[in-house]
């Protein structure tokens, strides 16, 4: 029996998404389903032990994050140490962090329900080791027990090896841990996070609550039934579950009948809907309590490739969530000039927040890929001292915000040259340049987008140039420094008379003639603060690039 599913809201699609994802990455499986352009169809039979390859794609995919792998990824280091005879104070507090990792994630409530899944008895032995693991003590003079230290590694290796499991063999311990680190961010409260089911075999509990009532429902006789599923569209008896189990979604309607009209809603789900959408944190990325999901619904095979894209960067090369436009731009390439909108759906400390990207501002930001790249991983630190990254204007762009206020805080904060940044003057320059490019309204020809590329370049390295004038003939650094901030407060309240009037003066002063841009600047208000950002960035530091290096293609 075949089953054909098209995309519809980002929702169902993250849920598709998700299912697709965990099916192919069961290479036995790879005949039995097929996507064209937004249409998925699939046999029956990739049902068939489901729930194993449900929860071996969670193990598979967040393996480098999970606190499952973190004990089992410090084999090879006790090994090493098992090879040492005498051991250094530094080995010892290594040792003695790996003892404290596994006394306080071997008793995880997670992990203590699934130890007996593997074999029985086994919980409690886990614990009696668990127990007898001692950090190393060290003597005022740095000795300690050459014997407690070899106990402790051939212990710790013991239980390596029992919560270990072959590759086909079911992994409770590991399953437990993406449950309740990765599958809660998207639902809860049903199947194995009931509070009255958390002790049972996870890998069934899934399977009667999703799976076989899909089974079941799939095969049924349905010439009688006169409902129809409102997300699949097959018809489908009357049901009182609903997408309540999902975070943040809907309402129980056994329980609150009065939502609906005549105390019956109208929304029918399907037990197949719902095993769909169990899907969900299949589809998404997560890291700790955020994670992304980028609805490009034009073509489900686009959908699917961008997002794995988004997980790989996220999850294999440590890139941060916020960086994903990178992955759409790599992905999509030339297709951009086609897709249509694009919907981004976030989850920031487990609350979803969207964000709409027009395919022009993804044009825009695809040509601004240098410039994107050259912010990459550069943060200052607010006052909380938490990393504020500024690749994160990115939102800034999408929610259709100007960046000059943005470039001028981050111009203020370069000014106090603390520790607490870590971005240079070629940074803010970038900016600049990014903010240019997607307040550009007119459609501009290469030789035009080069002069007025080279024009920035040009008018930053007459601020570099005023600055040793300037400091040669007051002798003072800190005037200087005095001057930026009050040009940056002009071009912050966008007063352009208080602005040239402090140019005048200040050009007057080092005997410099003012540049006719600036003139310019007067009646052209992007001109304006062109001319008045870049001036101002060469002011803060000298330019290491020559002028019109970076011509845009």
């Amino acid at each position: 029996m075949e089953i054909t599913l098209t995309t519809k809201d980002w929702l169902l699609n993250a849920g598709l998404s998700g299912f697709i994802n965990i099916i192919s990455a069961n290479a036995e499986k790879k005949e039995l389903w097929e996507i064209k352009n937004n249409s998925f169809t699939f046999d029956i039979k990739v049902l068939e032990h489901f729930e194993d390859d449900f929860f071996n794609f969670f193990i598979k995919k967040y393996k480098n994050v999970l606190t499952f792998s973190k004990l089992i990824s410090v084999e090879k280091i006790i090994d090493d140490f098992l090879e040492i005879e005498k051991y250094s104070e530094t080995e010892i507090l290594k040792i003695n962090d790996i003892i404290e990792l596994f006394k306080t994630k071997l008793k995880l409530n997670s992990f203590v329900s699934a130890y007996d899944y593997i074999r029985q008895g086994l919980k409690e032995e886990i614990l009696s080791d668990e127990k007898k693991l001692k950090k190393i003590k060290t003597e005022k003079k740095g000795n300690f027990s050459n014997e407690d230290v070899k106990n402790n590694l051939f212990l710790l290796k013991k239980i390596i090896s029992e919560i270990k499991t072959e590759e086909k063999q079911r992994n409770h311990v590991a399953a437990k841990n993406v449950a309740y680190s990765v599958i809660n961010r998207a639902w809860n409260n049903v199947s194995f996070f009931n509070p009255s089911k958390t002790g049972n075999d996870i890998f069934e509990e899934y399977r009667e609550y999703f799976v076989q009532p899909a089974i079941d429902f799939l095969n049924e006789n349905k010439n009688k039934m006169t409902l129809s599923c409102s997300l699949t569209g097959i018809k489908t008896k009357y049901s009182k579950r609903s997408i309540a189990f999902l975070n943040d979604m809907g309402y129980d309607i056994a329980k609150k009948t009065s939502h609906g009209w005549n105390h019956q809603s109208e929304i029918i789900i399907s037990p197949l809907a719902l095993l769909i959408y169990s899907c969900i944190p299949a589809g998404f990325t997560y890291l700790f309590d955020n994670g992304i999901f980028v609805n490009a619904n034009s073509d489900l095979n686009e959908l699917v490739r961008i997002n794995n894209a988004i997980s790989y960067k996220v999850l294999e090369e440590k890139e941060k969530i916020s960086q994903f436009i990178e992955s759409i731009i790599d992905e999509l390439g030339d297709y951009r000039y086609e897709i249509s909108d694009i919907q981004v759906i976030r989850l920031e400390n487990l609350k979803y927040k969207f964000q709409s990207l027009s395919k022009e501002k993804l044009k825009k930001l695809a040509d601004c890929k240098n410039e994107l790249q050259l912010i990459k991983n550069k943060y200052y630190k607010n006052e909380k001292k938490e990393y504020c990254y500024l690749y994160d204007l990115v939102d800034l762009v999408i929610e259709g915000k100007q960046l000059k206020q943005f470039l001028n805080f981050l111009c203020k904060m370069y000014i106090e040259r603390n520790s607490d940044l870590n971005y240079s003057t070629e940074a803010l320059f970038s900016i600049l340049k990014i903010n240019n490019k997607m307040e550009r309204k007119e459609k501009l020809s290469m030789e035009e987008k080069k002069k007025e590329l080279n024009e920035l370049y040009y008018l930053r390295q007459k601020g570099i140039e005023f600055r040793s004038r300037y400091i040669a003939k007051s002798g003072n650094d800190k005037k200087i420094e005095t001057l930026t901030f009050k040009l940056l407060e002009s071009l912050r309240a966008g007063n352009i008379k208080k602005f040239m009037d402090e140019i005048l003066s200040v050009h007057m002063y080092a005997g410099i003639p003012v540049e006719s841009a600036f003139v310019k600047a007067i009646s052209d208000e992007k001109a304006f603060y062109n001319a008045g950002y870049a001036f101002v960035i060469g002011i803060l530091g000298k330019n290491n690039k020559k002028e019109g290096e970076e011509n845009e293609e």
